[in-house]
Parts: C-alpha cells; structure tokens; sequence
C-alpha cells in the first residue's frame, strides 16, 4: 500500500510540475521520497523530478547536483532506467545553457544506455539527441535522429513517448521558418491521428 501511495504522490508532483505550481509539486515529491526510503527505494523517480523542479526554477546548479546524485545511484545499483533518465536530465540542462556539444554527448550516451534495456524505449532520446544535432546545424544527422526518433516513437504502446517525441520535433523544425509553424502544427496533428492512434 505504501508502494502506490508513494507513486500516487510522485504524480502528482508530476502533474503540478507540469501545470507550474512547483511549491506543490516539490511537497508531493518530498512525501513521496520519505515513503519510497522506507521501502527502500533509495534511487527513485522522485529524485529526477526534484532535478527538472530546480531547473524549472532556473537553479541549474542544484538541478546538476540531483542528476548527478541520481546517476550515480542509479550506476551503483544497476537501474539503468533511472541512469537514462539522469543523464537525459544532465543533456537538458546543457542544452538550456546553450552548450549544445554537450548535450548532445550527454543524449549519445542515453540513446546508447537505453538501448541496452530496451530499444523501443528510445524513441525520446533519439528526438533529443535530434534537437541538439540540429541546434548545432548539423540538419542531416537531427533528420537522421528525429526519424528514427518518431518510427521507434509510433511503433511504441507509450502515449507520453509519442507526445513528447513529436513535441521536440515540432519544436525544434518551427525554428527553421517561424511563420510556418502552425502549418507543422497541423502537420503533426494530422500524423498523430493517422498514424500514432
């Protein structure tokens, strides 16, 4: 019982992170962590979600420290779900800093981590892996990557890899012709109906 409990509340804090009430989501976050400790949990989702909170509050040095901190457990006890997330945590923060050599070494090396769990998993990290090629110029490897990207994305049961791997792709391509943008919009509206439902 205290397992869900524990996952009730990292949602939670997911789900205020997401609508931007961060005082609460860092308090169903520090809930959550006290439950998952006590089950031993030591290296949990909870710790990645306090890293993209301080980040959101542009507390980069902090937000390293977790994803840092995380990686590390992570390493030490094998979790390589929770070192990709670490790390793809690590990628983003670089590329926020505007150092896109390195997030793009940080996403390499999560493509590559998550590959050896489960390949149909990386479909988000190739789409960043993809913005951060492209951010550089380099528009035949971020193609390369997005395309991959968006296959292993579609041919996935996860809604959330789908969503945020088009995300990214839209994102980042709007960049290249700012007034065509909602024609991309609509584009990749149209291929999530046709082809990701």
């Amino acid at each position: 019982e205290r397992l869900y409990l524990a996952d009730v509340l990292r949602y939670c804090a997911e789900f205020a992170w997401v609508t931007n009430q961060l005082d609460k989501a860092e308090k169903y976050v520090e809930e959550s962590e006290i439950l998952y400790n006590q089950l031993g949990f030591w290296a949990n989702p909870g710790q990645i979600l306090k890293g993209l909170i301080a980040q959101t509050r542009n507390d980069y040095r902090r937000a390293r420290r977790l994803f840092i901190r995380m990686q590390e457990l992570a390493e030490l006890i094998g979790d390589k779900y929770a070192k990709v997330g670490a790390i793809v945590g690590l990628g983003i923060l670089a590329r926020d800093e505007g150092n896109f050599q390195q997030a793009q070494s940080y996403f390499e090396e999560a493509v590559e981590v998550v590959r050896e769990v489960s390949a149909e998993d990386s479909g988000i990290e190739l789409s960043l892996l993809g913005q951060s090629k492209f951010l550089q110029g380099n528009l035949d490897g971020s193609k390369r990557d997005f395309r991959e990207g968006l296959s292993i994305a579609k041919q996935g049961d996860r809604y959330f890899s789908k969503s945020l791997s088009l995300l990214l792709f839209s994102n980042t391509y709007a960049n290249l012709q700012p007034k065509i943008t909602i024609q991309i919009l609509g584009m990749v509206d149209g291929y999530r109906r046709n082809k990701l439902d």
